[in-house]
């Protein structure tokens, strides 16, 4: 079969996997790529692998909560930092607990526990920290 369409160029053709590409890029997955194409989820896999890396388009937050990613950003630390400060009871209780165990809180929730914290902030990136001199150890080596 190869030899009998090898003068038809290659499959799937450039541009085509161009199409892919951005398609993956805006969110669609590629189980919806390949069905509209009647095609292995495995060809679409292969053929934009090298375009990526694509990040996951997950579920949005609604407007007036914040989440754990949302919190790392207003605080300046990182999300891994967050979820150690909620598992120590360091953060505020959250305003809501979504079914699947997400915790959310109302950005004013967070504005009063920031202005009552006792975390010191760093003058180099003004990130939050509990212990300054361990912040810049570790996130401003020389």
């Amino acid at each position: 079969m190869s030899r009998m369409t090898a003068d038809y160029g290659p499959f799937p053709a450039p541009e085509v996997i161009e199409e892919w590409a951005q398609a993956r890029r805006a969110g669609r997955t590629m189980a919806q790529i390949a069905a509209a194409d009647d095609i292995p989820v495995t060809v679409v896999s292969r053929a934009t692998r090298s375009h990526g890396p694509f990040t996951p388009i997950g579920p949005r937050l609604p407007d007036g909560v914040v989440g754990l990613k949302g919190l790392a950003q207003m605080v300046g630390v990182t999300e891994p930092t967050v979820v150690r400060w909620v598992r120590q009871d360091r953060t505020p209780a959250p305003d809501f607990i979504t079914a699947s165990g997400r915790r959310l809180w109302l950005p004013a929730t967070l504005t009063r526990w920031l202005s009552d914290a006792n975390l010191a902030t760093c003058p180099d990136c003004r990130a939050r920290c509990i212990s300054l001199s361990h912040h810049r150890r570790i996130a401003h080596r020389p």
